[in-house]
């Protein structure tokens, strides 16, 4: 029988033998590359990042610039944001997403929920209005404007299309069908775009180069 002395000694033993194993590692490595590991800790993180360029200018004999990009900043907003009267499947659908499973049916609740949307649709549309530098009568007018041009594309998407002559309405079936309720999964987002700008210039295209 094994004295439980002698085990918890040898135990005890093993457990120091590993301490002082990595204790004279550790001494060792702060002694040969200690100095190395500490200008490790001190130099900057740095992360190299791909950015997409530009594309180049055209520039003429002279160095006059003839074309280049530039920078034009815009905001995507949901239609259903901006369409007036509100669509009512669409304010019924968004005050349902803000609800808890168990007030959906309650139509009190539904109705306080449809009110916070028209709210913060009247909110952002006054932010809106303020970043495009319009006032109230130019936004709604801009906002008719944006309606009129969806209901036009949703009509003529939705318009029914001849078959062909044989017969085969392969065609006429595979057109994709559009309406005002395809929109967006948010409904602001900030986008970038950088169109040629073309300045008027009398240069001859003879002269031309890019940089």
């Amino acid at each position: 029988m094994v004295d439980p002395r002698r085990r918890l000694g040898i135990c005890l033993t093993g457990f120091v033998a590993a301490l002082l194993i990595v204790f004279g590692r550790t001494v060792q490595l702060e002694l040969t590359e200690g100095a190395g590991f500490r200008a490790e800790a001190l130099r900057p993180i740095e992360r190299e990042t791909a950015l997409p360029a530009l594309r180049g200018r055209i520039l003429a004999r002279d160095g006059a610039s003839l074309a280049h990009d530039q920078t034009i900043q815009a905001v995507a907003v949901q239609y259903r944001w901006l369409q007036e009267p509100s669509d009512a499947r669409w304010l019924r659908t968004t005050a349902r997403a803000r609800l808890a499973k168990a007030d959906r049916r309650n139509a009190q609740k539904l109705a306080t929920a449809q009110a916070s949307v028209l709210v913060d649709r009247a909110e952002a549309a006054e932010r809106l209005a303020k970043l495009c530098g319009l006032s109230p009568s130019q936004w709604t007018a801009r906002i008719r404007q944006i309606q009129d041009r969806v209901e036009r594309i949703a009509a003529n998407a939705n318009r029914p299309r001849p078959s062909k002559p044989n017969g085969d309405d392969t065609a006429a079936d595979s057109w994709p069908f559009a309406s005002a309720n395809c929109c967006s999964r948010t409904h602001r987002r900030h986008e970038s775009s950088w169109p040629r700008n073309w300045p008027i210039t009398s240069w001859p295209t003879t002269c031309l180069r890019r940089s």
